[in-house]
């Protein structure tokens, strides 16, 4: 099994890494040399460079064995899902869409559905991550991320907060007891103290700090994991979450 992943955004490149580290073979598609360098960056091997129109993509798509393709472009990129969907359906390989919201301000994150779906996403990053989703949800992602010692949380500095860390199963070095607003500045502090890789956050109007996190998070080239707001409409495109393509492919590779 092959996949070809055309991406150029936070999610083609998240999923690209995981696909590497389970040892499925893919290749990336990005349209320009910025895009490829990125990409090389983040350890990629097979990277093809250039856009491509329906014809170039159908004969992509001919000389290479791909099971699948991953359309993980810009959603406003209306013309490139319209050419690669359209060889997709020409060369009779199954094409996935990538749904992402469709808000300038979330190209800097990836956006979770649900609890079970940003656990996925963090199993699937190495290194470092820090959890500020609130303390009472805490307990559901302890319980599904791999290797809890790699896990650093970030609560009210309460004695009852500690408390139920503690009582998690967390050492006093993974606990950052600390009291907002935070800036930028103290962000990527915090970030780059404690080796951050993946950082993940609940979506919330209220949250003041939000565009401080995802803007720290950039700055500090750190997975920034954003779990939707329950409450809010998101304008997204039609297609698959990010769990449900991975599902896919991983049931394929069975």
């Amino acid at each position: 099994m092959r996949v070809l992943i055309f991406g150029g955004t936070t999610e083609g490149r998240l999923l690209a890494e995981i696909l590497r580290k389970k040892g499925i073979p893919h290749q990336v598609s990005v349209a320009t040399e910025y895009g490829a360098r990125i990409e090389y960056e983040n350890e990629e091997t097979e990277v093809l460079t250039g856009r491509k129109n329906l014809e170039e993509i159908a004969d992509l798509l001919k000389e290479g064995t791909y099971s699948y393709v991953v359309d993980a472009t810009h959603p406003f990129a209306t013309m490139t899902h319209q050419d690669i969907a359209g060889a997709c359906e020409q060369e009779g390989i199954q094409y996935l869409r990538l749904k992402r919201p469709m808000d300038e301000r979330r190209d800097e994150a990836i956006y979770a559905d649900s609890e079970a779906e940003a656990v996925t996403i963090l199993n699937g990053i190495d290194g470092n991550i820090l959890l500020v989703p609130g303390q009472e949800e805490l307990s559901l992602f302890l319980s599904g991320i791999n290797d809890k010692k790699r896990i650093f949380v970030r609560v009210l500095p309460e004695e009852k907060s500690i408390r139920e860390c503690v009582s998690m199963g967390l050492s006093a070095r993974q606990i950052i007891a600390m009291q907002g607003p935070f800036s930028e500045l103290m962000n990527v502090a915090i970030l780059r103290e404690y080796s951050i890789k993946a950082v993940l956050m609940r979506d919330n109007e209220k949250d003041a700090d939000i565009p401080g996190k995802l803007s720290a998070a950039s700055a500090c080239n750190v997975w920034a994991v954003v779990l939707k707001d329950p409450t809010v409409e998101y304008a997204e495109e039609e297609g698959l979450s990010f769990e449900e393509i991975l599902i896919k492919v991983m049931a394929h590779e069975k």
